[in-house]
């Protein structure tokens, strides 16, 4: 259950994933798609427990808990601070870990990997808020747990 005024941000690859997604309603997916990078707050109105709204939306659309990520006290995603603590220690990272796919949670390295493969495979559906980065110089990518 997630409390009123609980800051969360829409899990958006994960509603994508449903399979009524394809039929929900365009001005449903225009809501979606708009607050994307939004933090928004949680109303738990007469609805069951595992159902909301937000203050934000004036059309009182409803989501499934399941698809929300909670955001820290601050409004900021766990993987955000992840990412700056990545890019604040990346030398030091790339040096202790060379050319390895780090997971990051809770600005720690919680796990190295030799592709992102494994380090996905290793840690999605354990954590929440993780991070996959690359040390070394060739692949950009970045890799936020969804």
């Amino acid at each position: 259950m997630i409390k009123n005024g609980t800051k969360v941000k829409l899990d958006i690859p994960k509603m994508e994933e449903h399979p009524d997604w394809p039929r929900m309603s365009s001005r449903y997916k225009e809501f979606v798609y708009t607050n994307a990078d939004k933090v928004l707050t949680v109303q738990q109105k007469e609805l069951p427990q595992n159902l909301v709204t937000f203050e934000e939306d004036s059309n009182s659309w409803i989501f499934f808990i399941g698809n929300l990520i909670e955001a820290e006290d601050d409004g900021v995603l766990p993987q955000d601070k992840n990412y700056e603590w990545f890019k604040e220690n990346k030398d030091l990272l790339a040096a202790t870990y060379p050319n390895s796919h780090v997971v990051i949670f809770n600005q720690m390295v919680v796990g190295t990997y030799p592709t992102f493969d494994d380090a996905y495979q290793n840690v999605h559906g354990k954590l929440t808020g993780f991070i996959i980065q690359f040390t070394g110089e060739e692949e950009p990518a970045v890799f936020q747990n969804l």
